[in-house]
């Protein structure tokens, strides 16, 4: 059994996605997917991690339970309603390694850096440098990132950091909402678009460049992944 699964028996998912309090959150991810890439993320004991994306705190807690008591955990989502939620259900649960703040992820959370692993539940319009900068070296990146000018065209990607340089190991099919700058109301629309020419985000109120795309292929890996 892997270390991911060990971590799940351990952790009520229920508790996190349906609480009695808060009732369900729709911002939450399939827990299959999140144990493939928290188990690609190749947690350790006494691991420092960062993840983007609070989501429900399932992920969080699983992450708490891979680092163990010696490890630590800071989870940053730019909806404060998710936040207070989520560390409130970790303190019901004795959780005192993770701990959740209203930040833009993308920006990542320089307070703890640095970072063995960094995850993302959310997607960029590029490979943020910051990521990259808080990355301890040999560390490691896994979050979905796109892969041409159409939203939601993205892959997860496995970024190893060497030497300050992200390198691409693996790739896999999949993606997560887009990261924007405030709580979005409607999760089936995508969050932004980025004017890719230019390689920044579009204007407010720019429509939308393409319909969503759902991605079904596993492009060959490249060495370097661009960084905004």
């Amino acid at each position: 059994m892997t270390a991911v699964a060990l971590a799940a028996e351990s952790v009520p998912e229920h508790h996190y996605t349906h609480h009695e309090g808060r009732g369900p959150t729709p911002h939450r991810s399939n827990p299959a997917v999140i144990h493939r890439e928290l188990t690609t993320l190749d947690v350790r004991p006494g691991h420092t991690v960062a993840e983007c994306g609070t989501g429900s705190g399932y992920s969080g807690a699983l992450l708490a339970q891979l680092v163990g008591p010696s490890g630590t955990v800071a989870s940053l989502d730019i909806d404060p309603f998710l936040v207070r939620w989520a560390n409130l259900i970790h303190h019901e649960r004795g959780a005192g390694n993770v701990r959740c703040h209203t930040a833009d992820g993308t920006a990542g959370f320089a307070g703890g850096a640095p970072y063995d692993r960094v995850v993302a539940w959310c997607t960029p319009p590029l490979l943020p440098q910051a990521w990259v900068n808080q990355v301890a070296d040999g560390g490691l990146i896994v979050a979905p990132l796109p892969i041409a000018p159409v939203p939601n065209l993205t892959v997860v990607a496995k970024i190893r950091v060497q030497d300050g340089v992200p390198v691409v190991e693996e790739v896999f099919p999949g993606g997560y909402i887009e990261a924007t700058t405030s709580p979005k109301s409607d999760l089936d629309l995508p969050g932004r678009w980025v004017d890719w020419e230019n390689r920044t985000p579009a204007p407010p109120g720019s429509p939308s460049p393409g319909a969503r795309t759902t991605m079904r292929c596993t492009p060959a890996p490249g060495p370097l992944w661009p960084v905004c």
